[in-house]
């Protein structure tokens, strides 16, 4: 089943391939095996033998870890082993990259770096999505985004309403108001009323290294009249579905931003618009990645 498939592609990584990154001993993060070289020159900010990455213990502070990873990741990006710094800064936090927890304060993480580099370093990245619809005739209607066909990941593919990185100094909900008004021009008394459903969480495998990853998910019932507007060129057009529609869309695998489909699905599932067959695999494949419903 083309459903069951999809989800099967999250939470696929194989740890031999990569050395955990670590203050003390918590696994703050996880350094693909041959990207290591890259990292040998920093001798001074890490001790680096064939089972870790250790942080030097008197570095072990916000300030100076910042800095460090200021330094490492502007030499990468010179060398163009990473692409450009995105210049918005994600937060790392010292409990284990691969464990959820329950509750983070991104207005105080341990320490902060560029966006650009978290997957290298295979720190935690967390990000905020949301499904808007309308109800037209007791039927339910899902606005789908079409990204940027210049963006510099998944160009043109179909997207949730509103998705953005969590980044420090803002809480989910705070960013989620941002990120709304941004992508598509929903007023900020309006993304307030958006519900938090909870958070879907998956780490995977990527050619830039390893992406453990939660999403913060929001519904927003969105008035009939309303009408999506991109602010920052993330979106090039806005489409109103139907579930029929967005499953076919979801099914044809190209189609949509691979993340954005565990989100879409998800929602579906909650709103009772699959049928039972498929929504019982999706359910299976959920509860290995700690989705509750």
């Amino acid at each position: 089943m083309k459903i069951l498939t999809i989800a099967k592609r999250f939470n696929k990584y194989n740890l031999s391939n990569f050395t955990p990154i670590r203050i003390g001993r918590i696994s703050i993060g996880w350094v693909k095996k041959e990207n290591i070289k890259f990292l040998k020159q920093f001798s001074d900010f890490f001790l680096i033998n064939k089972n870790s990455i250790m942080i030097r213990s008197e570095l072990n502070t916000a300030k100076k870890l910042n800095s460090i990873f200021d330094i490492v990741i502007s030499d990468l990006t010179h060398k163009k082993i990473l692409q450009n710094g995105k210049n918005e800064s994600f937060p790392v936090f010292n409990f284990p990259s691969l464990a959820i927890p329950k509750k983070v304060n991104f207005k105080k993480p341990y320490f902060r770096i560029d966006r650009s580099a978290i997957r290298f370093f295979g720190f935690r990245s967390w990000g905020v999505h949301l499904n808007g619809f309308t109800k037209q005739n007791n039927d339910i209607k899902i606005w789908v985004g079409k990204r940027n066909k210049n963006k510099g990941s998944y160009p043109s593919k179909l997207d949730n309403l509103v998705g953005g990185g969590q980044p420090t100094g803002l809480n989910p909900k705070e960013n989620l108001i941002k990120e709304s008004a941004e992508e598509a021009n929903v007023k900020k008394s309006l993304a307030r009323k958006a519900k938090a459903v909870g958070t879907i969480n998956y780490c995977v495998e990527t050619a830039e290294g390893l992406c453990p990853d939660t999403m913060f998910i929001y519904d927003l019932e969105l008035p009939k009249r309303f009408i999506p507007k991109c602010n920052d060129n993330e979106i090039e057009n806005f489409f109103l579905m139907d579930d029929k529609e967005v499953l076919k869309r979801i099914e044809n695998d190209s189609d949509f931003k691979p993340n954005s489909k565990l989100v879409t699905l998800d929602f579906l599932i909650r709103k009772k618009l699959l049928d039972s067959e498929k929504s019982k695999f999706v359910k299976l494949f959920f509860s290995q990645i700690n989705r509750k419903f």
